[in-house]
């Protein structure tokens, strides 16, 4: 046994020193895990959180987390394979220039690795905290947090595409990039209202964050030396800086059942910016060129959310099941801006205007569950299992014309996770392997129409990520470090009744 906690004690300083720093789709409000224990458990936590996931799910329960901690999740591994059909020829093309071309059948396949920590928590006793009864290891909790609660990135560079068909041979190069996350910084307090019953509340400054960046170059050679080019580029980038609270409740009903429900309010708008561009250009004897570019205002409001868990606690098993609602919002993303459109024909500027732009995305209200199950097979150690969903609130992708969307990626997810976690004196460990399944639509540029527009294929992401996450007490870095010292200062306590290290005689009495 102490080989063990000298092993996890190993790994949670390791894990302390590497990951101490955070580092680096649109309408899935769970697509990036919070904690290692909730990712592996389905997401939950809104009853029975214990790492860094409960500011976010329900800080009532940063109660259950002992104080002087600093808890830390990893997304350590992520392996994907995302598919999209029909990519190159997204829609019907134009017949009276390209007759009957046919590309549809071909298959864009994109595999990924990715390695990112994602939330940061320190937890800390508040001015008059003292020891807790029942579950509550204190009996009030502060936290200081950050992490990513979304985030979407598909990257696609430099797609070289040839294929013939109907006579012509199309040549094709495309480069795609499309990222969306949301962070949150702030603080959070706990505080136990009575043996049973305990209050949670978490300030967050919140920043929505879009990308979107699409590059296509497309010349297709139609024989006798004719050809048809086509060129599209645009490129967006907005960011939304918000405020908004979350308010949670735990209730013990029982030795067993506990009950829970948390409340995330609407954010406060702060300040924004936005900028976007767009270049278009098409040749089948006389070229056209459109160029726009605008700058202006983008807000992202957060619809409200209501979670619920229900928790049962048995001296071998804990099992959690959470139902999140979600509101919708008809204006959940907003861009307003002036765009300066130019229409270039041959060599010759043919048009010069100026408007105003309003673009939305709306969200619909939704549903999404989570369950979880610990199996303890010794007292500090436990098996993990847990499942859950998390479907987009955005309504279905519409093909139409380029500028007219800013999101272009619409995903539903099914999660799988499983894994140990350790509990001990020293801090929590957490390894797991969790499993994704993502299908929806995503809108792809069709080169063989004037003016190009966007048009939906259909999209399959299987992923498995790796986690390895946990808690690490201030106490146990404190200690080694002291034990440090005294080695460096010559004050270390001589060995006791210790094996000779290896290679070298043992110490003569």
């Amino acid at each position: 046994m102490s080989s063990l906690r000298l092993l996890a004690r190993s790994l949670l300083l390791f894990a302390a020193c590497a990951f101490a720093q955070p580092a680096r789709a649109q309408g899935n409000y769970g697509n990036s895990p919070l904690g290692g224990r909730a990712a592996v458990l389905g997401g939950t936590g809104v009853a029975l959180g214990t790492d860094g996931a409960a500011p976010f799910l329900n800080p009532a329960t940063m109660l259950r987390i002992e104080s002087g901690s600093l808890a830390f999740s990893a997304r350590f591994f992520r392996y994907s394979e995302l598919t999209l059909e029909r990519w190159h020829q997204p829609g019907a093309v134009d017949a009276g220039r390209f007759g009957a071309l046919d590309l549809r059948e071909q298959t864009v396949e994109d595999r990924n690795i990715e390695s990112l920590p994602d939330t940061t928590c320190f937890f800390f006793d508040a001015p008059g905290s003292k020891p807790g009864t029942g579950r509550a290891v204190r009996t009030r909790v502060l936290a200081i947090c950050t992490g990513k609660t979304e985030e979407e990135d598909t990257v696609i560079t430099n797609l070289n595409f040839e294929a013939a068909s109907a006579g012509q041979l199309v040549n094709q190069t495309q480069s795609l990039n499309q990222e969306w996350s949301h962070r949150s910084f702030g603080p959070s307090a706990a505080v136990a209202l009575g043996d049973r019953l305990w209050l949670g509340t978490s300030l967050f400054l919140t920043r929505a964050k879009l990308r979107s960046a699409v590059t296509v170059s497309t010349l297709t050679e139609q024989g006798a030396g004719a050809a048809i080019t086509s060129s599209y580029f645009s490129s967006s980038a907005g960011d939304s800086w918000d405020m908004l609270l979350h308010v949670g409740l735990s209730y013990q009903l029982s030795e067993v059942v506990t009950a829970a429900l948390a409340v995330r309010t609407p954010s406060w708008h702060l300040f924004d910016d936005f900028h976007t561009s767009q270049v278009s250009g098409f040749d089948d004897g006389t070229p056209q060129t459109r160029y726009w570019a605008g700058d202006g205002s983008f807000v992202v409001r957060q619809p409200p959310r209501l979670a619920i868990g229900a928790a049962f606690e048995w001296p071998r098993l804990r099992l959690e099941v959470d139902a999140f609602f979600d509101a919708g919002n008809d204006e959940y993303a907003r861009a307003a801006y002036d765009r300066d459109l130019i229409v270039v024909d041959g060599t010759t500027v043919t048009s010069r205007s100026r408007s105003p732009i309003v673009l939305t995305e709306a969200v619909n209200p939704i549903v999404n569950v989570g369950v979880g199950a610990e199996w303890f097979i010794a007292r500090t150690l436990a098996l993990m299992l847990g499942a859950g969903s998390d479907l987009s609130a955005l309504p279905e992708l519409a093909s139409g014309v380029i500028d007219a969307t800013l999101f272009r990626s619409r995903m539903n997810w099914l999660r799988l996770g499983t894994g140990v976690a350790s509990y001990t004196e020293y801090g929590d460990l957490v390894l797991g392997v969790r499993g994704d399944y993502g299908w929806g639509e995503i809108q792809a540029v069709n080169a063989f129409v004037e003016p190009n527009r966007l048009d939906l294929v259909d999209q399959r992401e299987i992923g498995v990520m790796l986690v390895l996450a946990g808690r690490v007490s201030l106490g146990t870095i404190q200690r080694a470090a002291i034990g440090v010292q005294d080695v460096v200062e010559g004050a270390a306590p001589e060995p006791g009744d210790r094996p000779p290290q290896p290679g070298r005689a043992p110490k003569k009495p």
